[in-house]
């Protein structure tokens, strides 16, 4: 194993404590998993255990990183969790998803996300899925590339959600104010309904989430295709929704100009 893949199952006893007394016993089916070799294994059976419990508000400090990211999937798991909601939360640290993110040096959100899914509940899934997109989107760095292609702005996307689910999305902000993991205790989840059958497409920029017109919908939809569209590309979607090539063009410009297009 290279030192780059110790180091990560040292940063797994750190957040799981399970894991790491069962590691320092050399327990053989935790170890057989970590894939250590034999002086490796050595050297975390000799460690003192409580050199990984020293730090104890360290998975407090990912998991409020977590929520912050998933504030709207995380009230929806609280509101169906009830008291038990805190224990539920934590326990991401030592599910499958988490060991095997961290080992595969994958992204947490994505882990996390998965793991918040895993729970058989279709709004839930869909503010997962809207919560993740926007963490992502907002990962995204600028790469300039060849052509003359018109492309989406890092940070940008669009997306279609299930009716009714950006109105959620605002009420339940709106409920949980700055202080998210205060506002969880007894949190009552809002009477909106959300319309799985339905869709209403959305623009995401630097975080915000806003509705998008259909016309918009579909050449913006063209621009984030793998590299881009060209202007001709936009001209036929635009003809499609009796907008001139001078209309697009001059929209195009627009888009550029607020940072949505590049």
């Amino acid at each position: 194993m290279s030192h780059h893949q110790l180091q990560r199952v040292i940063v797994r006893m750190l957040h799981d404590q399970a894991f790491a007394r069962a590691m320092i016993a050399g327990r053989s089916d935790t170890v057989a998993q970590a894939a250590l070799s034999d002086a490796e294994r050595g050297w975390l059976q000799a460690a003192d255990p409580r050199a990984f419990a020293v730090d104890t508000y360290r998975t407090s400090r990912l998991l409020k990183a977590l929520i912050d990211e998933f504030p709207c999937s995380v009230a929806r798991v609280a509101s169906l969790s009830g008291s038990s909601w805190r224990q539920g939360l934590h326990d991401f640290f030592s599910s499958t998803g988490f060991h095997v993110g961290i080992q595969r040096r994958g992204r947490l959100v994505e882990s996390f996300a998965a793991w918040l899914a895993e729970r058989d509940d279709q709004v839930l899934s869909a503010l997962v899925a809207l919560e993740l997109s926007v963490a992502l989107l907002a990962r995204q760095r600028s790469s300039a590339g060849p052509g003359t292609s018109v492309k989406l702005a890092a940070g940008v996307g669009v997306l279609a959600l299930p009716g009714g689910l950006l109105s959620l999305v605002h009420a339940v902000r709106a409920q949980l104010g700055d202080d998210v993991i205060g506002a969880l205790d007894g949190y009552r989840w809002p009477p909106h309904q959300v319309r799985m059958a339905e869709q209403e497409r959305v623009l995401v920029v630097a975080g915000a989430v806003e509705p998008l017109g259909g016309p918009l919908f579909d050449l913006l939809s063209c621009c984030g295709a793998p590299g881009g569209a060209t202007l001709q590309q936009l001209i036929e979607v635009g003809a499609r929704h009796e907008a001139t090539a001078e209309d697009v063009a001059e929209i195009v410009d627009e888009l550029r100009q607020d940072g949505v297009l590049r």
